[in-house]
């Protein structure tokens, strides 16, 4: 359901120390995280949480970590055990004033046929996504999410895409609506990474270029220290479950 983002990054360096060690840089950590799939290996597994498709099934979602995720009735789920979790992320990892919380904008209608506790689209916008953005903002932290959606619009500081001059599958050339309504409402960063956008087109798009460090640049030695009891993991590792 999440994962960690470094407080200390170690990676080879072009100018060694003389122990032949790579350096250490420390930054401010990011903790990312998800609310909106759950696993079932998670300690805190709960069917009653998960959303349901028309037909009455546990909506499943798809293989993330090696292990498929099913997807939260995020209404029901913050009016049961997602408030205290949010209260033990931000007071247990001292969160630094920022949370990324992954895939929250991105379906940002999602319904519920659960037939005990069912809910609309638009319930579990109020109910479910905007409490996450509500509970975050009583402990001083704030919220950026992945894909820009109008109905988050004033709602989180920064997405982390909105969508750039990308081929329409209807044909067509691109037309840049989304920057000309929102350029100076919301902020957003890039989909991809791959620098071959030209940086006049990037800035008409209303897109800032970003980087994400993963453990295949630096596979030898990038490593993670978080603050959970001295605990190592790769950058790269799979998502913490549950916590």
């Amino acid at each position: 359901m999440q994962w960690q983002a470094p407080s200390t990054v170690e990676y080879p360096s072009r100018d060694p120390n003389p122990q032949g060690r790579p350096h250490t840089f420390r930054a401010p950590w990011l903790w990312a995280n998800r609310y909106d799939d759950a696993y079932r290996s998670s300690p805190a597994w709960n069917e009653n949480i998960i959303a349901r498709k028309p037909d009455g099934d546990l909506w499943k979602s798809r293989e993330w970590t090696g292990e498929e995720s099913y997807i939260q009735g995020l209404a029901k789920y913050m009016e049961g055990p997602g408030v205290e979790r949010v209260r033990y992320t931000c007071e247990r990892y001292k969160l630094p004033r920022t949370i990324h919380v992954d895939v929250l904008s991105y379906f940002a209608i999602r319904n519920d046929w659960d037939p005990k506790h069912p809910a609309s689209g638009i319930r579990n916008l109020y109910a479910g996504r905007y409490r996450v953005l509500e509970e975050f903002k009583k402990h001083g932290v704030d919220v950026t999410s992945e894909g820009l959606r109008y109905p988050y619009i004033g709602k989180i500081s920064m997405c982390w895409y909105a969508g750039g001059p990308t081929p329409c599958p209807f044909g067509g050339k691109p037309v840049p609506m989304l920057p000309l309504i929102y350029r100076k409402s919301a902020v957003w960063g890039r989909a991809g990474n791959r620098g071959d956008l030209p940086l006049l087109l990037m800035m008409f798009y209303g897109e800032a270029q970003h980087s994400i460090q993963r453990r295949y640049t630096y596979p030898k030695y990038a490593r993670l220290v978080l603050p959970c009891d001295g605990a190592v993991v790769p950058s790269a590792s799979p998502r913490y479950r549950g916590i």
